[in-house]
């Protein structure tokens, strides 16, 4: 009988520390819509402004943009922007459902805005698995999931959160990070200053154009794995939770809730 007390004492201590990891996520992402929500304004100009350039890439079928070919995508709501607005990091986020397979895609987006012109740099990009914070692995991100998974994969050197969720934004890390060298390492020369070496790279970046035969490629692609077969979707068993096991964020009553209010604003 004592094992027994131990035993479950132990698991309810788990699930306790559980349930707090999860509202400290859950908090985390209301902090950051909260950001979101009290600044958009002030640079929904840029927003604008980088969504047309982005859907400008596409159309001009630059190799840079070859993951938003026949996919739906979207600019991050969360800019990081440098003092004087010069500089930006967020994420062009883009869903995968024509695929048919059990992930997303998150790149990173830089913005440097030279003689009044916006140039942009995909930088490193996360494949974005479905199956840790959903159940059904085959179904697809929405807008407001694969833009939590953004935050919490990609910005994080550019978020810092109290114990409180109260946030903290690193700004200062824009003006550091975003440079010739972090952007292209040497691939291309350290002539000139870092202005003409961003020019350079826009230059080159945007020269590399996918031609018929890629395009087809990508495409007969996308359609071959919209056919594959599905394995059946694993869901957690009473015993599964019993022993500590928690649903993935994205099925929890908290985050249903958090939709749920967001939707009712609107």
């Amino acid at each position: 009988m004592k094992n027994l007390k131990s035993v479950m004492l132990s698991f309810w201590l788990f699930f306790l520390l559980g349930c707090g990891h999860l509202e400290k996520r859950i908090g985390i992402h209301l902090s950051v819509q909260k950001y979101t929500q009290e600044n958009f304004k002030d640079y929904i100009e840029i927003y604008n402004i980088i969504s047309n350039l982005v859907d400008n890439g596409v159309n001009l079928n630059i190799n840079s943009y070859r993951a938003q070919l026949f996919h739906e995508y979207q600019v991050d709501s969360l800019f990081i922007l440098n003092e004087n607005k010069t500089k930006f990091y967020t994420t062009l986020n883009t869903n995968f459902k024509e695929y048919g397979g059990s992930n997303d895609y998150i790149q990173s987006l830089y913005g440097v805005k030279i003689d009044g012109k916006w140039l942009l740099f995909l930088g490193a990009n996360l494949i974005a698995l479905r199956e840790s914070y959903k159940y059904n692995k085959y179904e697809p991100f929405s807008w407001d999931e694969i833009s939590y998974v953004a935050h919490e994969q990609m910005f994080g050197r550019f978020l810092s959160i109290d114990s409180d969720n109260n946030l903290s934004i690193n700004s200062h890390l824009v003006e550091t990070e975003i440079n010739p060298w972090y952007l292209a390492g040497a691939h291309i020369s350290d002539e000139g200053t870092d202005d003409e070496r961003f020019i350079r790279l826009w230059n080159y970046e945007n020269s590399q154009t996918l031609d018929s035969l890629e395009i087809a490629q990508i495409k007969q692609d996308i359609t071959e794995k919209k056919v594959k077969l599905y394995e059946p979707v694993k869901r957690l068993t009473w015993w599964d939770k019993l022993w500590g096991a928690q649903d993935p964020i994205f099925e929890t009553d908290e985050w249903k809730e958090y939709i749920k209010s967001k939707s009712s604003k609107k």
